[in-house]
């Protein structure tokens, strides 16, 4: 009966420890995902609204600065930091030197949207489309960021925790065997004082 008991009890404690790991250690790496993109989202967001501020429409005709935003991780090829300003017929007006002689995928549809896409050099990128309005022309504004060192991030906190939750279940599974152990010893006691009793001693007591 006592070892029924204290097995039952062992089980019981590392199911409730294993939901209790699993579901902190899946809303620990979520939690970091959702944060990791969403700095991603808002600095690409600050990018587009900055090489807005680049362009200009002057009698018709569309001019930009963005020599000033050519500049950093933008000059240096293929560094995952991109950025590209497309007519609404498909015709690519600027992008940065980055890119080389590649470019940004980009489709008709007009809407500002944020994609991940395969890059130039095959990395993922976090690209955000930006449509904005200029006189009667309409001006897609792309801006684009590898994701490498944020998935590499992620991955890095994926392991730890794969390493933490096996730790952690057999550190929890030899806690709770000690602790059923102590708690049950008098019950163990009895038990065995109870066994022993048979017709011959029916008149021992139990304390």
């Amino acid at each position: 009966m006592f070892n029924s008991i204290k097995s039952k009890l062992i089980i019981w404690c590392l199911s409730i420890f294993s939901a209790l790991f699993l579901g902190l250690g899946l809303f620990l790496y979520y939690e970091l995902k959702g944060i990791a993109i969403g700095s991603i989202d808002s600095y690409l967001h600050s990018e587009t609204q900055l090489l807005t501020g680049f362009l200009e429409v002057e009698k018709d005709k569309i001019e930009w600065e963005l020599e000033n935003a050519a500049v950093g991780d933008y000059t240096i090829p293929f560094s995952g930091h991109y950025y590209q300003i497309v007519l609404s017929n498909m015709t690519i007006i600027a992008k940065s030197p980055s890119l080389a002689d590649k470019t940004l995928p980009f489709s008709s549809e007009v809407k500002t949207e944020v994609l991940n896409i395969i890059g130039p050099k095959g990395e993922p990128l976090r690209l955000m489309n930006h449509p904005v309005q200029f006189s009667d022309r309409m001006i897609i504004i792309q801006a684009a960021e590898s994701l490498e060192d944020t998935y590499r991030l992620i991955s890095s906190f994926r392991n730890m925790i794969m390493i933490v939750f096996p730790a952690a279940f057999i550190f929890s599974g030899i806690g709770i065997m000690m602790i059923t152990g102590i708690s049950l010893k008098t019950l163990n006691v009895f038990s065995k004082k109870v066994s022993a009793i048979t017709e011959k001693n029916l008149n021992e007591r139990i304390e």
